[in-house]
């Protein structure tokens, strides 16, 4: 936001903010739904996947300006990071909505970021990037 301040006039492209925004306004809502539906037949999980080895980062929108080496090292990093074979992802959902969980960590990162995001609700994106790069 600091280039942002500095201009008279300008507009403000959101990327890793709106999403980061979204997953939160889909946890808040799922966590509101939980209360109203309580004592219902109506369960509500929210599922909290890790990284799943997927071709997103091949598919994914990168900046006009980018170069082909800035390009091929984020999709190395994501390759790096998206690890967890989708059909045991899958498995893992099912298996938590049977359940009737509440939550369901799909992964290992998973599980550590959401301790992280617990542990430091302020800071949880600094130690993130430390652990995960970015």
């Amino acid at each position: 936001m600091k280039p942002l301040r500095t201009f008279r006039r300008g507009s403000w492209r959101n990327r890793k903010s709106a999403y980061s925004a979204s997953k939160f306004a889909v946890r808040g809502f799922s966590n509101a739904l939980m209360q109203e539906l309580k004592g219902s037949s109506v369960d509500v999980t929210v599922v909290h996947p890790g990284g799943v080895a997927t071709a997103i980062a091949e598919r994914a929108r990168m900046p006009r300006a980018a170069t082909p080496e800035e390009t091929a090292a984020a999709c190395a990093r994501a390759r790096r990071l998206l690890k967890l074979a989708p059909e045991i992802a899958g498995e893992t959902i099912v298996r938590g909505v049977e359940r009737r969980r509440r939550r369901v960590l799909v992964g290992g990162d998973a599980t550590v970021i959401d301790a992280i995001e617990r542990l430091a609700p302020v800071s949880n994106m600094a130690i993130l990037m430390r652990i995960f790069g970015g």
